[in-house]
């Protein structure tokens, strides 16, 4: 065999290698993120090959009682109990024409969730977009719709946001007053900002 059919049978050989390859490789369809039993992390599992995947939790955070409280945004784990997916919330851009958003909208809440650290706070949740275990830009503020019943007249609805400081000092919380619509058991309020979020009774 002379070295010109050798060297293309060998190039066929490769390609066939790199097209069989591409063929076995798709895009995951990652299910429910869970948190992974002693570390700071959460893991998934595909829901068409089986694959699993394990990326870090991606907490948000609140301090209340003097404790800080950590919440994680895409599987809600939690030290006192984990949130749960709120089903049914959407995020709907305001804009007519908005920019294209990678990843799915998800929200996690619980009813008293830091009941030892302070009773007033009646719910809290998270909402974020999640792209493979992690964070997905918001690109579009948008009205977001959380079906969450039972929640009393008059409330206040509390955004925890917190701004990096220098590495002299620790990043500063923020809460901020959101204004919100509760009709009918949904919770709706304008934003494009991932974060934890807390409905605290009227003062």
């Amino acid at each position: 065999m002379n070295k010109k059919l050798c060297g293309l049978l060998t190039a066929l050989l490769v390609c066939a290698n790199i097209f069989a390859a591409s063929a076995e490789e798709h895009a995951h369809s990652w299910g429910a993120w869970t948190k992974v039993d002693g570390a700071s992390q959460h893991t998934a599992a595909c829901t068409d090959c089986g694959e699993t995947k394990t990326v870090r939790c991606t907490s948000n955070t609140v301090t209340l009682g003097g404790d800080k409280q950590s919440v994680c945004a895409y599987c809600g784990a939690n030290e006192y109990g984990a949130f749960e997916r709120i089903e049914g919330a959407a995020a709907t851009p305001l804009a007519e024409n908005p920019s294209s958003q990678r990843g799915e909208f998800v929200a996690f809440g619980k009813a008293m969730p830091f009941e030892e650290a302070d009773s007033s706070v009646l719910y809290a949740f998270t909402i974020g977009y999640e792209l493979d275990g992690g964070v997905a830009t918001f690109k579009n503020k948008s009205t977001v719709s959380l079906p969450i019943a039972d929640l009393p007249e008059g409330f206040q609805l509390i955004r925890i946001s917190t701004s990096s400081g220098d590495d002299s000092t620790s990043p500063k919380e923020e809460w901020v007053d959101i204004e919100y619509a509760y009709e009918n058991g949904v919770l709706s309020f304008d934003t494009k900002n991932p974060a934890l979020y807390i409905v605290k009774a009227e003062p």
